[in-house]
């Protein structure tokens, strides 16, 4: 393949990419709900995994210091459209988290164009390792940074 047909081969690769984080984006704004109030603004939530967790570590212990009914959170906005865009750029960075399995495939595919068939299957096992990583790295902050941080 000339250096041209490779372009080409990335420039398909790159609006394949673009749409599906445009498609995920769109989802994610339309379910603005689940996206907010249970990914986001979990830790608002006095039922939160974590809260419960330490409440109940707290009662094993003997006490019921880490037992909450009501965590002090409050959200201040002084834009007039600053929900709003606030409301699409998390769409957005949602869009592009769901859809890094989907974009990284694209990406080791371009790449692969010249490799050995014996060596096809790296590049897929090193796709669940990065998503899973990347999943753990974002279950770590939102389950433990998150509530321990000062409101």
């Amino acid at each position: 393949m000339s250096f041209l047909g490779h372009l080409g081969e990335l420039r398909w690769h790159l609006m394949r990419s673009s749409v599906a984080i445009v498609l995920f984006s769109v989802l994610a704004f339309m379910n603005r709900s689940v996206v907010f109030d249970q990914l986001i603004f979990g830790p608002k939530q006095p039922d939160f995994d974590t809260y419960r967790f330490f409440c109940w570590l707290s009662s094993f212990v003997g006490g019921d210091v880490f037992c909450f009914d009501e965590v002090p959170f409050e959200l201040l906005n002084m834009r007039m459209s600053g929900q709003f865009q606030m409301h699409l750029w998390v769409s957005l960075v949602a869009g592009a988290i769901i859809s890094f399995p989907y974009v990284f495939l694209f990406k080791t595919g371009h790449n692969a164009l010249n490799v050995l068939d014996c060596d096809r299957i790296y590049p897929r096992k090193r796709l669940i390792q990065k998503y899973e990583f990347r999943l753990r790295g974002k279950r770590t902050s939102n389950f433990c940074s998150a509530p321990l941080a000062p409101t």
